[in-house]
Parts: structure tokens; sequence; C-alpha cells
């Protein structure tokens, strides 16, 4: 998770969900100077995974996020809950899928 809130925030929702235990490394707000749309805290998730951008896929859904990123080197899927599909692709996405189901080719299709 490289998300631009800060950590407590970040921290509460992933632990109420149940999803921290699954997640290798979480980036916040908290752990970056330059926040979203530069691409500082997936470059840090990245060096933390010790992956290349190439080898990651993010899903954002502000055209900031997109741009991150993008600008990481990672593919990115838009989540069109906050802003039309146009800006998020306009931004760089692949691809845009209305919310986040693991069912839509298009996301599945990055996995292949």
């Amino acid at each position: 998770v490289a998300s631009g809130a800060v950590r407590v925030e970040v921290e509460a929702v992933l632990d109420g969900s149940g999803l921290r235990p699954l997640l290798a490394t979480v980036v916040t707000a908290d752990d970056v100077t330059h926040g979203k749309p530069d691409p500082e805290g997936y470059l840090i998730a990245l060096d933390r995974l010790g992956l290349p951008g190439s080898d990651a896929l993010s899903f954002e859904d502000t055209h900031f996020g997109v741009m991150a990123a993008v600008a990481a080197g990672m593919r990115c899927v838009g989540v069109g809950t906050t802003m039309p599909a146009e800006r998020l692709r306009g931004a760089g996405a692949a691809a845009v899928v209305a919310s986040l189901d693991w069912s839509i080719p298009d996301v599945r299709g990055f996995f292949e």
C-alpha cells in the first residue's frame, strides 16, 4: 500500500478490514516528503518490496495517484469511484474499472 493518508488512518482501515496481515509494506503520508503526484511513496514501497515498477500494479482513484504510479514505472488501473474515467485515463491509467471487483476482465488481464 502506498497511500496519501496519514499512518493512523491507513492502519485503522487495514486493521479493521483484516487486510493488514496480507500486506508486506505500507507507505503513508508520514513516510514521504512529497505527496502524489510525486512518485516518492510508490518508489519507497517498490524499494521495500525489492521490485521494479514494471513488476507492480497500482489501483488509484484520483488522477494524482495515477500520475504518481505511472511516474514510478507502474501500470495503473483507475478506480472510477471519485472522478470520471476520462480523467483517470488522461492521467495514464491503463484501464479504468467502476469499483474494485476482482472478477473484472480488465484487471485479471494484468496478471496473465
